[in-house]
Parts: structure tokens; C-alpha cells; sequence
């Protein structure tokens, strides 16, 4: 109560009135500093990434030379998968003829009615 009563002796109202607004115009802007801080990391991160964008070029490049090797090999697996069917039908179409040329015993013919 006494340091309220020194205080109030010592300062004039007009004196208390700008130190009050200093104050204020201080914290307002820290207020805005730590509200703006992020944004201006987040810009100052997103400028050093134009600087790595070197790195994501050649990595993206590099997916991509992938992406092109397996179309080929691709394309060639379905060409295989082909000659494969193939073989198989021409195998099983010559097995079918060895077992008509064997020697089994005729089937009955239908009778006459």
C-alpha cells in the first residue's frame, strides 16, 4: 500500500497514461512476433528447399528410369506368358495325336435300327 501510494505521488496520470501505452505497444508486439514466427520459418524452410530441389530432381529421375525398366520387363514377361500358352497348347496337341495313333481297340459302332 505504501509502494501504491510512493507510486502514485511520483508519476503524474499524463506519465502513467504512455507508460501503460508503451507497455501495450510492447506486448502487442511480441504478440505478433511469436504469431508471425512460424510463417516466416515455414517461407525461410520452404526458400532452403529450392536449394534441394536438386536432390528431389534426381531421385524423381530415378523413379522414373525405374518405372520405365519394369514397363519393359513387363512387356517382355507378357511375351513370355505367350510362347508359354503356346508350348503348351502344341504339347498337349501332340499328345492328343499319340493317343489316336495308339494301338486301342475300336469302339462299337451303333446298330443300324
Amino acid at each position: 500500500m505504501i509502494l501504491a501510494q510512493t507510486l502514485a505521488l511520483a508519476v503524474s496520470p499524463e506519465e502513467l497514461k504512455v507508460f501503460v501505452a508503451a507497455v501495450t505497444i510492447v506486448m502487442l508486439g511480441v504478440g505478433v512476433v511469436k504469431l508471425l514466427l512460424p510463417i516466416a520459418q515455414g517461407f525461410g524452410r520452404r526458400l532452403a528447399a529450392k536449394d534441394g530441389d536438386v536432390g528431389v530432381r534426381r531421385e524423381l529421375d530415378e523413379l522414373r528410369e525405374r518405372v520405365a525398366d519394369l514397363e519393359t520387363r513387363e512387356g517382355r514377361l507378357l511375351e513370355v506368358e505367350e510362347r508359354l500358352d503356346f508350348a503348351e497348347r502344341w504339347l498337349s496337341r501332340g499328345r492328343e495325336r499319340s493317343l489316336a495313333d495308339s494301338d486301342t481297340p475300336p469302339e462299337a459302332l451303333p446298330v443300324p435300327r
